[in-house]
């Protein structure tokens, strides 16, 4: 087996492998779709779109998830509690009519389906699967994963693997890891991240390996973890080359910030670390030990992902990844090339609509049609079919090879992945400094895959500085008792000039990741790293400038605070590219986004900004001037709904660090940060009722909202201590679910369900935990911030500041709680029409100019 491997290698050696390959994307393509008048929605000329049917909410619910049997019947599942049906497509041009509609005796609800191996398996607060009678019936389902309780960052969805021997499963960043025996990536998972981060806000309590793949057996029994890294991608699939992409979610919240990610198409090869982290410790794509991206997408919330193999499309949509883009209302095409040993993309819009197109799911049926429903959040669902009528020929191309040796070369080494072998170090060693990155990727994790004693004296005493810079990055990623100053002795030796771009940052991130699991090196080795690397501080690159930065902040270098105020001066604002006809398709995000569009913050100097904030040297008076006015000009811009509450951390970070004496010389930039003060909220005039979900329904129903009182519906909004942990509009905090789509995708009776009843539904995200301690106490919270063996719990929305500290080590057990964080029946002080005013401030999302404050 190994002859036939090094003479592979050899050749490939000789060869001039292609670059790295995430990030760049061709040019879209400029075929824009058109209305199709029967369905409303636009579509690729040549293709036509039929809405089957018009889904019963009350009956059916609202649709999540999708897969089609072996006779084109399509499975849809509702979000909450209608259940689980079968659906018979009717010929074209005819209807769907409420008898082709069958429901299945399976628990809902289902995030995922996939018919395989003789079962239907369903992700359904686990995994699980029914074995496929003869009659087209069911068996009993069985549990075969644990993956703890439904929710839309939970585990999502299922496909057959690339050898049809397993299935591989795709999860949100809330699912408990099952326990698996392999792993491609080594288990002590970490951050990685250098400097001082708030662990604040949304998702602050998450943890590597946050979403993942991982393939199990068709029993399930046998599990290995593929990749991780992700934020909350609900559907995936494989190419034609049995390669992975997965469809990852932004944070909105970050959006204007530094560390924001957009949407993207993640090749998600074996191993592959994607480098979500929790808050501001989101990785930057060009780190070394990240995969990247294949293209970025942009805003939006993906959804359900096929490939066009099996459609009846023109051939050059049959190579496509399509892909459902929720929030705005678009389903994409994505091309995937070849290059190198992963690929190039891109992206064209292949249907639309300018609002009300909450795309779920999408399938190919087994007659080429192409077929994907709406809902979520109970949203209104939706069936609808494509097809093609065109002339173009929809023959299957011929498999393009281009790319094959290079994609065989990472095959090879990933063969490494999760395994020791004898082999492995002289194998992969040569594709360290290899020009593709992805095999450069590969190799790196075949030797973390192997006792990091039988290659550390080889990665110190390599002589070439790219392959060495590999082999460091992957020996510090060992945690090696002892290796920081080895690692850190031969990295100062690197030749920075002669290294190119990429070469430059991998340097810069081993440094990183180096110093956040082992500390702060000798004062020695601190100097001279330091010194060698202000010399090149600052470039002409962005990306270099930022990585430089952040290091010589942490090393504390005399000239870091001088060189980058200087620096801050120089840097100009990019503005924000938005396709601004795509987010007008959604009213909140389209204000949102084009707020930020026209009040762009120089994100730059916010990065600049974050690494100066714990430097204690070199400041001078006009120095912390410059930055604080800086953060204050910052705060006047606009970003997503964490973005300023990020400003204000970084603005007391710097103030605290002003020397109480000098403090009255900067008095004019400082003013005071304030927190909510809960005594000064509107209250209710009453007189209180004791309201039940029935009562207040009846009392919003038996008379329509119209001509309600905006101003009063804002202050019961403060009245029913809403605001103290809800956005709505401008108004409001984000330490619970964003509330200014709620009139979108609620009902009445589910609105008051969740105010009078708060912990029928906990959404994962917003969970609080039950934690007992070994001698007995029981406390209840929510994850702010972990380190050095302590976890810091935020138990009251109300005292979201005031933080429970408990030890690791006097935990017994921990257990999701099924009580909500928030007080049931906060509306019980209120009048009927206070209750009222209340529910059309929420109805219309805090516009004075909706239809229920309209005569």
């Amino acid at each position: 087996f190994m002859k036939p491997v090094k003479f592979l290698i050899i050749i490939l050696l000789s060869c001039s492998l292609r670059g790295d390959t995430f990030g760049e994307s061709q040019q879209t393509k400029s075929l824009e779709p058109v209305l199709d008048e029967d369905a409303q929605i636009n579509v690729i000329p040549g293709f036509d779109a039929e809405l089957l049917y018009t889904v019963d909410k009350d009956k059916y619910g609202s649709w999540i998830s999708m897969t089609m049997d072996d006779q084109n019947r399509l499975i849809v599942s509702d979000q909450k509690s209608a259940g689980v049906f079968r659906i018979t497509p009717p010929e074209k041009g005819q209807p769907l009519t409420n008898d082709a509609i069958e429901k299945l005796p399976l628990e809902g609800p289902v995030y995922g389906f996939l018919f395989a191996h003789g079962y239907l398996y369903m992700v359904n607060a686990g995994l699980h699967r029914a074995k496929v009678l003869p009659d087209g019936k069911f068996g009993k389902p069985e549990k075969i994963a644990e993956l703890g309780r439904n929710s839309e960052h939970g585990a999502h969805s299922l496909v057959e693997t690339e050898d049809g021997k397993g299935i591989y499963l795709l999860a949100g960043n809330a699912t408990e890891v099952p326990a698996h025996q392999k792993s491609r990536i080594r288990k002590n998972m970490r951050n990685d991240v250098l400097l001082k981060h708030y662990t604040y806000g949304h998702s602050a309590g998450k943890k590597a390996p946050a979403g993942f793949v991982m393939r199990l057996s068709p029993d399930g029994k046998e599990r290995e973890m593929m990749s991780m890294g992700y934020r909350n991608p609900v559907d995936f699939g494989l190419n034609r080359h049995g390669e992975m992409f997965v469809y990852d979610a932004d944070m909105e919240y970050d959006i204007g910030s530094p560390w924001y990610r957009p949407t993207r198409i993640n090749h998600a090869v074996s191993g592959g670390e994607n480098g979500w982290r929790a808050t501001s410790m989101k990785w930057r794509k060009y780190f070394p030990d990240s995969i990247g991206s294949v293209i970025d997408i942009g805003p939006g919330s993906p959804t359900g992902v096929v490939f066009g193999t099996n459609a009846r499309f023109p051939t050059e949509y049959r190579d496509a990844m399509f892909i459902c883009d929720w929030t705005f209302a678009t389903m994409y095409s994505i091309h995937l090339t070849p290059k190198g040993s992963s690929y190039v993309a891109e992206k064209r819009e292949f249907l639309s609509k300018s609002s009300g197109l909450a795309m779920s799911d999408v399938q190919v049926g087994k007659d080429g049609n192409m077929y994907f429903i709406t809902g979520g959040r109970n949203e209104q669902s939706y069936l609808y079919r494509i097809s093609y009528t065109g002339s173009e020929s929809t023959e299957l191309s011929k498999l393009d090879r281009s790319g094959k040796e290079e994609r065989a070369t990472r095959h090879l080494l990933e063969a490494f992945h999760g395994k020791e072998s004898a082999e492995a170090v002289e194998v992969a060693w040569p594709f360290l400094s290899s020009d593709d990155y992805h095999l450069r990727y590969a190799a790196r994790l075949a030797l973390e895959s192997q006792d990091p004693s039988t290659w550390a004296e080889k990665a110190y005493h390599e002589t070439n500085d790219l392959a060495a810079i590999h082999a460091l990055l992957g020996l510090a990623r060992c945690d090696v008792d002892g290796s920081l100053p080895v690692i850190i002795e031969r990295l100062n030796e690197v030749d920075f000039a002669h290294l190119d771009k990429m070469g430059k940052l991998a340097l810069l991130r081993t440094y990183s990741v180096a110093m956040s699991r082992h500390g702060m090196p000798s004062a020695d080795l601190r100097e001279a790293a330091a010194d060698k690397l202000d010399s090149y501080f600052p470039s002409d690159d962005d990306n270099l400038n930022e990585e430089l930065c952040r290091l010589l902040s942490y090393l504390e270098h005399p000239s870091i605070v001088r060189k980058t105020v200087a620096l801050m001066k120089e840097t100009e604002v990019s503005e924000a590219e938005v396709d601004v006809s795509l987010v007008s398709r959604h009213d909140y995000y389209r204000k949102r986004i084009l707020e930020w569009k026209n009040n762009t913050p120089n994100t730059l100097n916010m990065h600049y900004l974050f690494c100066l904030k714990d430097v204690e040297v070199g400041w001078t008076e006009a120095d912390r001037r410059f930055c604080l006015t800086w953060v204050n000009t910052l705060l006047e811009k606009k970003g997503g709904t964490m973005y300023s509450s990020f400003l204000v951390k970084i603005r007391e970070t710097f103030i605290e660090s002003i020397p109480d004496a000098e403090k009255p010389r900067f008095q004019e930039l400082l003013g005071e940060v304030k927190g909510l003060d809960l005594s000064k909220l509107a209250k209710a005039e009453g007189p209180p009722v004791d309201w039940t979900v029935d009562s207040a329904f009846k009392a919003i129903k038996d008379k329509p909202l119209r001509n309600q009182d905006f101003i009063q519906g804002e202050k019961m909004y403060e009245a029913g201590m809403c605001v103290v942990c809800h956005r709505l509009g401008e108004k409001g905090n984000h330490f619970g679910p964003d509330l200014t789509n709620l009139g979108k995708r609620s009902d009445y009776r589910s609105i008051l369900e969740s105010i009078l009843n708060p912990s029928l539904v906990v959404s994962s995200e917003y969970a609080q935990d039950h934690y007992v301690l070994k001698n007995g106490t029981s406390v209840f919270g929510r994850v702010a911030d972990a380190k050095e063996g302590k976890i810091f719990l935020v138990t009251s929305g109300f005292a979201q500041d005031t933080l429970s500290m408990i030890r690791t080590d006097e935990i017994e057990s921990k257990t999701p709680s099924p009580v909500s964080m928030m007080p049931a029946a906060l509306i019980n002080s209120m009048n009927e029409e206070e209750v009222r005013n209340l529910m059309a401030y929420l109805i219309s999302g805090g516009d004075r100019e909706h239809e229920v404050f309209k005569e």
